[in-house]
């Protein structure tokens, strides 16, 4: 933690000189890569010790990166920021903002994909897994309202947009179980609890056929967030875990 604080205030002495020189169009690139250090360095701080300041600094040093890389019309490079913004705000449940972030990251993507025809492929596919991670945000403020419908609804978006692309179709089935999750929470405030009860057993039977081509990418990511993420898939897909949380949420009603 001394380490990153040391290199954020580094970073930011860098920036005050650079910006106290009044930087010309042709140092504006070196501008906008600099201030994303920065804001990779908040990031950094915030994965150890979590607190919205770090937040808030990491979003405002990377807008700053946004607008320099912006003078010179880089929508790939502004893409990718935004998607840095987007994970940011998701590690601190700001999920709303988060969803805002991917569908501009992939409007981004698109822009790129138009002005370099030889990555089409590539940007189309990178934009389809920004409007995915679109709709997963946008679930997950559901959730957090109890809104478990519409949480379902945007759960099964992504899914359908998961099982459309090449490189992330292994995820569709896990994002169908999690649209089955919270169908059954919804079933469960609606007092239907055979209903309930038979969207967690299609949850399980989801994460249950997700599991193979989740760890089969697992073996071969280097990535160390990916590692993570997909780690994270896999701990959830067990289905002791989608049973737990369905005793979980019948013991809670019928104790409400």
């Amino acid at each position: 933690m001394e380490l990153l604080q040391g290199a954020a205030l580094d970073m930011e002495k860098c920036l005050r000189i650079c910006n106290a020189a009044l930087p010309t169009h042709g140092q504006f690139a070196a501008l906008a890569k600099y201030e994303e250090w920065a804001g990779d360095l908040y990031v950094k701080i915030n994965d150890l010790r979590p607190e919205i300041e770090s937040v808030e600094r990491a979003v405002t040093t990377y807008l700053k990166s946004i607008d320099h890389y912006d003078r010179f019309d880089h929508p790939a490079s502004t893409a990718h920021i935004r998607w840095k913004i987007a994970r940011v705000q998701d590690s601190a449940g700001i999920f709303g903002k988060a969803a805002r972030e991917f569908r501009e990251a992939a409007e981004g993507y698109r822009l790129a994909s138009k002005k370099i025809p030889g990555s089409l492929n590539f940007f189309n596919e990178t934009a389809a897994y920004m409007d995915a991670w679109a709709f997963i945000e946008e679930a997950r403020h559901h959730h957090n309202e109890e809104q478990y419908l519409h949480a379902a609804e945007n759960y099964q978006k992504a899914a359908n947009l998961w099982s459309e692309t090449r490189s992330w179709s292994f995820l569709s089935k896990h994002y169908t179980g999690c649209s089955f999750l919270e169908g059954g929470e919804a079933m469960s405030r609606q007092e239907r609890p055979d209903s309930s009860r038979e969207s967690f057993l299609a949850a399980v039977t989801a994460f249950r056929e997700a599991k193979p081509g989740i760890e089969a990418q697992l073996k071969k990511t280097t990535d160390t967030d990916n590692l993570a993420e997909t780690r994270r898939w896999i701990e959830i897909n067990e289905p002791s875990q989608v049973l737990q949380r369905s005793d979980r949420t019948r013991r809670s009603k019928n104790a409400g």
